[in-house]
């Protein structure tokens, strides 16, 4: 694991962040009031699951736990990899530094990209985009908004402007494969124009990539980002990172744990559980108890039960004393069973 997703794993998101801003429990997610512009309603938000915050406000600004601290402390990526290094106790090596630096800084790149593609969907240039995704595709806001989707405006430099006015330098754009090349040495320009943008993510759900499907006439119907420094197309598969589960952070998992812990007492400290392990224990034939009398035979049980009274004198039992048994009987002993009246 390299020092920046150790980083990830050891500081939690949404804890770091609230030193600086009041978040609120929102569902599975946290929100606050933007530290980066006013407001007077919440529309900053904290992905605690994906490990990313967004501004859904004027500003629109958004990122991971590193872009947050470059905008904070207003520092390049390099600075903000020491002093999250520095908070999680992560040793950070000189050239393994600057070969993260840079890896960062085209994935910065590509988000930024993706910040800029997902508001031009949601805006009064993008409603032809969005009747497309809703009408022909089926798909709902909801989903819309999970995926990221996207509109490229029909424009030649329209992400060009964006990523120049935040700081970021056009080679560095090409490098990421959101701008290409302009001819003869040109200006670069923007790569995607005129297409739904889906951004590409890899298995941690850092974005590396785009792929653009053009609507209407226009040639290639389908445009992925080149090969680049991030996005290796041999190497990555669209949505993995979706399917991958996400180790939580050690906030999280001690969180977790608790939980487990207060369930486990209750279940011991629940008055039916020492009747239920009697009952699964296996038990000897002599120790089950007998069915419970029903009805008249219930009532039977309760009834006293009385001796029976010892035959008179000279009573025989057996088969050949018979005949006497039923002449004492009608002389006045007492009559023998199936006796008949004579």
């Amino acid at each position: 694991m390299d020092a920046v997703a150790e980083i990830k794993r050891r500081l939690e998101i949404a804890e770091y962040v609230g030193r600086s801003v009041t978040l609120r429990k929102s569902g599975r997610n946290f929100r606050g009031l933007c530290p980066f512009h006013t407001e007077k309603t919440p529309s900053f938000y904290v992905f605690t699951d994906r490990g990313i915050w967004r501004c859904f406000g004027s500003c629109g600004e958004g990122g991971d736990l590193f872009s947050f601290v470059q905008k904070r402390e207003n520092v390049e990526f390099p600075e903000a990899l020491r002093l999250l290094a520095r908070e999680a106790g992560v040793e950070l090596s000189a050239r393994g530094a600057e070969r993260r630096g840079r890896a960062e800084l085209l994935g910065s790149i590509v988000s930024a990209a993706v910040d800029f593609y997902q508001q031009a969907l949601a805006g009064e240039g993008g409603a032809t985009a969005r009747g497309y995704l809703a009408n022909e595709r089926g798909l709902d806001a909801e989903t819309i908004a999970q995926f990221r989707l996207g509109w490229a405006p029909d424009e030649w430099r329209a992400l060009h402007d964006r990523l120049i006015g935040r700081g970021y330098r056009a080679e560095d754009a090409v490098a990421a494969g959101v701008l290409a090349e302009g001819e003869s040495g040109g200006a670069p320009y923007d790569r995607f124009r005129g297409r739904v943008i889906v951004p590409i993510a890899d298995e941690r759900g850092r974005f590396v990539g785009l792929g653009g499907r053009v609507i209407g006439a226009g040639e290639p119907k389908y445009l992925n980002s080149p090969q680049t420094e991030l996005f290796d197309k041999g190497r990555t598969l669209y949505g993995l990172d979706a399917a991958v589960p996400r180790t939580p952070a050690p906030a999280a998992r001690a969180a977790v744990a608790a939980r487990s812990r207060r369930s486990a007492a209750g279940r011991r400290e629940r008055p039916g559980d020492s009747i239920r392990s009697r009952a699964a224990t296996p038990r000897s034939r002599s120790s089950i108890p007998t069915a419970r009398p029903h009805g008249n035979a219930r009532a039977a049980s309760r009834r006293p039960v009385r001796s029976p009274a010892p035959p008179p004198a000279g009573w025989r039992s057996g088969p050949s004393c018979r005949s006497r048994n039923r002449r004492r009987g009608a002389a006045g002993g007492r009559p023998a069973a199936n006796s008949r009246t004579r």
